[in-house]
């Protein structure tokens, strides 16, 4: 909106309690922050980035517009020092994972203005928008939000239990969720996001996509066979664990057959070519067994995939477990 354009375009000092200058906050066009800070040393809450010295980008998301500027200010300050507080008690030498977002991934999610409506040629229009004006400044995800794989989505996600509970979803022989061809034609004869991702990886830019934690119901009635196992969707289901506001998902129990499930989940992202994960309804409440089944799984997928967990805030009481399995998680 204007009024973010406006704040975006401006530079304000930035002075201690006693007025002596620590450095100044640059605010340039495109809603991409610069907070430099001297020979401070700032990391990000992304897992194993650090920056010793120089400028310390940051994205902003809408909601943020209405803030006053130094509220803003004390709250970068405040959440980078947490994040630094968080790493120096990790080992110095991380997982290799932590190298595929060594910064915040910079890029746009279609929630803000599409909720779970968004359909390709909305988020064709947004990844050209971003090669034509962004992707030089840095910015170079496009994710698509929830419940990709229904035919009709709410705005709202405070509506799903009401307007979509026992939806028939779009998903392949074993289960897995696919695109709704009626929103993504491209995914029409099982083809998947696959030639969507094709098309943005054309651009230089990479994908991503929401996921619900869990296996659906829909295969869990079915007793769906799960692709590369001796299981079905049911011998993984943990039918107890559901998520309050989505009625897409069992959880998924912590064995043999709830492995397989996110196993052949991630292999067929990874065939798809896509680039960034974000699973919801994983950290608050926090789900231990299956943050810890899909960082398996990812790593075994045999392509990096950036994974982000939601909702938020996650508890600081889980930091040392978040922060060795994801590269990214919700403070707010």
């Amino acid at each position: 909106g204007s009024k973010m354009t406006d704040f975006c375009n401006t530079s304000e000092a930035l002075r201690d309690d006693h007025g002596t200058s620590i450095g100044s906050l640059e605010k340039p066009p495109g809603f991409v922050f610069t907070l430099a800070l001297g020979k401070k040393s700032i990391v990000n809450s992304s897992a194993g980035g650090s920056h010793a010295g120089g400028p310390f980008k940051l994205i902003t998301n809408s909601v943020m517009r209405n803030i006053h500027n130094k509220a803003l200010v004390l709250l970068l300050l405040i959440n980078t020092s947490l994040a630094a507080t968080t790493h120096a008690a990790a080992p110095a030498a991380g997982p290799k994972y932590w190298k595929w977002a060594p910064t915040p991934p910079m890029g746009w999610n279609s929630y803000d203005a599409w909720g779970t409506s968004v359909d390709e040629k909305q988020v064709l229009a947004n990844a050209r928008y971003m090669q034509e004006h962004l992707l030089a400044h840095g910015w170079k995800y496009i994710v698509i939000d929830a419940r990709w794989y229904d035919s009709v989505s709410s705005f709202d996600d405070r509506d799903f239990n009401r307007d979509r509970a026992n939806a028939k979803l779009f998903a392949d022989e074993f289960g897995r969720m696919l695109p709704a061809t009626n929103r993504f034609p491209s995914a029409m004869d099982g083809k998947g996001f696959k030639p969507l991702v094709d098309q943005i990886h054309a651009m230089g830019l990479k994908f991503g996509f929401h996921m619900m934690r869990g296996i659906p119901r829909q295969a869990v009635r079915a007793q769906t066979p799960i692709a590369g196992s001796k299981f079905t969707a049911a011998d993984a289901a943990d039918t107890k664990s559901i998520c309050g506001w989505c009625p897409d998902m069992f959880g998924v129990r912590n064995n043999a057959a709830g492995q397989a499930w996110y196993d052949s989940c991630a292999r067929l992202w990874a065939a798809w070519g896509v680039d960034f994960i974000k699973v919801d309804d994983l950290s608050r409440p926090y789900h231990t067994s299956e943050i810890e089944m899909i960082r398996k799984a990812l790593d075994r997928c045999g392509r990096p995939i950036v994974f982000s967990t939601s909702p938020g805030p996650t508890d600081p009481n889980h930091a040392k477990h978040i922060f060795v399995n994801a590269n990214m998680w919700r403070i707010s």
